[in-house]
């Protein structure tokens, strides 16, 4: 039989995993907002460097890279906040259900609402695992391309 303490520290990690979703969630957010705004600056910067494409095709595969590298960084952002299946920690119909016979105790109550956050913890885990991994991915793509339109300006300045 688990005690109040024990059932504690299950729930505590359960909960531990629901707030890195939602860190990662904010995260995902913040990647957006700046990838857009960066976007955006490209866009209205476009009547002015696209003239400077024709430079050297150095410059002009520089500028088409970076360019593809922060689209790629907004796809990756989009997948990370997107809707993954979580687990969540019991489903109460079912408790239900099974008290139809006879109700158990407290203590077995508490075991299996421990196993249910056990559970629930290790499937949400992984997901969160798959939107961390996208939004690292997604950084260094937006890494890669504002280093390819650092290049890019270097580039066309020395003309």
């Amino acid at each position: 039989m688990a005690t109040e303490a024990q059932y504690q520290f299950f729930k505590g990690l359960y909960d531990a995993e629901q707030a890195r979703y939602r860190e990662l969630i904010d995260r995902g957010k913040l990647f957006l907002s700046i990838i857009t705004i960066y976007l955006g600056l490209l866009s209205v910067a476009a009547d002015k460097t696209i003239p400077k494409l024709d430079s050297s095709l150095f410059a002009k595969s520089a500028y088409v890279v970076s360019v593809m590298f922060i689209i790629i960084a907004m796809a990756l952002v989009v997948l990370a906040v997107g809707i993954f299946k979580y687990e969540y920690p019991s489903d109460p119909q079912r408790i239900i259900e099974s008290f139809k016979d006879v109700p158990p105790t407290d203590d077995d109550f508490r075991d299996e609402r421990i196993i249910d956050f056990t559970v629930a913890t290790k499937r949400n885990f992984s997901q969160n695992e798959m939107r961390a991994r996208l939004l690292r991915l997604s950084s260094f793509m937006l890494l890669l391309g504002a280093l390819g339109q650092a290049i890019f300006f270097i580039r066309i300045a020395a003309y």
